[in-house]
């Protein structure tokens, strides 16, 4: 069934796109990039999980293989949402560059805090479509791009964390001063790997180094998530999840397939690796964050941690599954949930059902799952009678693919 959803899409291209002649700058793809589809991916997850969270034992649909069991919709939650003012305001941050040149960890750091404060506007201007209000006057009165869109001003019963944060935050930019590691952190950071992709592209026609931007996308991550989450771990695994991310994206961990199957165990090893051997740079980002929390975030990133469950005759089981990684309220967890399922899934429709069928966050689980699931799957697709019921379908379209007319 297709949505009902009427987009204006002048609305969406008065902000965040550039004008044709700044091609470099833009963060625009092709309908059949992986980009695009790993967008869609993180809609499609959310959307599918978005029935049954916070239903547990005998309320879940029971788990078989080879068919899709949610009662899915295509309706999305603050987790899609988010993702989507994230990119707007990565591309608002872009729309003001003249002469954007990044080469080198130090210009991207510097990169990094302004992108965060552009960000941060965006998430206000999210704050106002749940129905609150923000103290930046310059949001205030904002009429233009997402906000303008009806269906993204519906409230979706955000988590207390973001709307508190948010609230709370009295200039562009400032850190939460609350010690939450909710789920929210982990699902909206891949429009900080698409940025970075982006940056590796322009890198290697220029056959510049770039070596350094794998920890500029972790650095980016780490600063976006404390914009509403304090917790030491929260932040470190926002980092770790938009380097992931970004691995797969750039084709970086395609060139030796170790996982038999996708690149994300390539992904995670080197992220791994990178952490490793970043320990001092990671403890720069914060005050709290120290050796014990990084030598947490390592055990995350360690492949032998997402072996098969022992003793299960499908490759997945509800109640063991819970009891292993827990239920996805916090970010240690979606993560872990995240990547047992894109590892272990051997298809889309399994990938789904196995990150959403849970006591726990499901739409928070399977929209981060199906995120990390596309972008290290090269010839992963999504059911078209998934993305004909997304209703956001018609709204990444346009942020991705309909450029703003120069002016």
């Amino acid at each position: 069934m297709q949505t009902n959803m009427q987009i204006n899409i002048d609305s969406i291209n008065s902000r965040g796109f550039l004008p044709h002649t700044q091609l470099d700058n833009r963060l625009l793809v092709d309908k059949n990039s992986r980009n695009y589809q790993a967008l869609l991916s993180v809609a499609v997850g959310d959307a599918y999980g978005e029935p049954i969270e916070f239903k547990t034992g005998n309320q879940l649909p029971i788990y078989q293989t080879g068919a899709l069991l949610c009662d899915y919709k295509g309706k999305i939650t603050d987790d899609t949402q988010l993702t989507l003012f994230t990119l707007e305001g990565i591309n608002d941050f872009l729309s003001e560059q003249s002469n954007f040149k990044i080469d080198s960890f130090e210009a991207a750091s510097s990169m990094n805090n302004k992108v965060t404060k552009s960000v941060a506007k965006a998430y206000q201007r999210w704050l106002m479509t749940q129905d609150e209000s923000s103290i930046f006057q310059e949001c205030a009165g904002d009429n233009s791009g997402l906000v303008m869109i009806p269906e993204l001003n519906e409230s979706v019963n955000p988590g207390m964390t973001l709307i508190s944060a948010l609230k709370d935050m009295e200039y562009s930019g400032q850190v939460a001063f609350n010690y939450s590691q909710g789920s929210g952190c982990t699902t909206k950071n891949l429009p900080i790997a698409m940025l970075y992709q982006m940056m590796q592209a322009n890198a290697e026609a220029k056959n510049t180094d770039n070596s350094y931007l794998r920890f500029a996308a972790f650095e980016l991550g780490f600063k976006v998530a404390q914009l509403t989450h304090g917790h030491p771990m929260a932040k470190l695994v926002a980092g770790a999840i938009a380097t992931i991310q970004f691995l797969g994206l750039s084709s970086v961990a395609q060139v030796s397939d170790l996982s038999g199957k996708n690149s994300l165990a390539n992904s995670l090893m080197l992220t791994e690796l990178l952490v490793a051997e970043s320990r001092e740079q990671i403890k720069a980002l914060a005050y709290d964050i120290t050796n014990k929390e990084i030598d947490e975030l390592l055990g995350l990133l360690n492949i032998d941690a997402y072996a098969k469950l022992n003793g299960c005759n499908e490759p997945h089981s509800p109640h063991k599954f819970s009891k292993r990684f827990g239920e996805g309220w916090v970010a240690s967890e979606t993560f872990s949930i995240a990547v047992y399922c894109a590892l272990n899934a051997n298809s889309y429709e399994e990938l789904l059902n196995m990150s959403a069928i849970h006591d726990g966050d499901s739409d928070s689980t399977c929209s981060l799952a199906s995120s990390l699931f596309s972008v290290s799957n090269q010839e992963s697709k999504i059911p078209e009678e998934l993305l004909d019921k997304l209703e956001t379908k018609e709204i990444i379209e346009a942020m991705l693919t309909s450029p703003r007319q120069a002016s």
